[in-house]
């Protein structure tokens, strides 16, 4: 049986990866010459940030009437590390990019799978 989180530590993972996602899109702005298509991933990295914090801000709330925003969020994280990981490959295969999405798709399903967990346990506490 592996890890089980509780809402404060899976509230801890999901606020870590918001702060993370924000810093690299700020790495992003700054480590290249900002035109329109660096812009467009900014703007994407911070999306998803302020998705991450929003869930682990609300994950109570969430977690206690659906994991749907949850799922939509770790979707979302997961597909943008599969477009960046496809632009990658303009540029030749890069292995670094190849194991952000793997290790992304990892995270993403283990937190979805807790969160899961901790929603149909809320949903049981309450109905009993």
């Amino acid at each position: 049986m592996g890890m089980r989180e509780s809402v404060k530590s899976l509230r801890a993972y999901f606020i870590f990866v918001g702060a993370l996602t924000a810093l690299q899109g700020i790495g992003m702005a700054r480590g290249s010459n900002f035109n329109a298509i660096i812009a467009i991933f900014c703007l994407v990295q911070f999306s998803l940030a302020a998705g991450y914090l929003y869930v682990g801000a609300k994950l109570n709330k969430l977690l206690a009437t659906s994991i749907r925003p949850i799922a939509i969020v770790l979707s979302a994280g997961v597909a943008v590390l599969a477009l960046v990981f496809l632009v990658s490959l303009v540029g030749g295969f890069d292995f670094k990019y190849a194991f952000q999405l793997a290790l992304g798709a990892v995270i993403a399903g283990y937190l979805y799978r807790n969160a899961k967990r901790l929603h149909l346990e809320e949903t049981s506490r309450v109905t009993t």
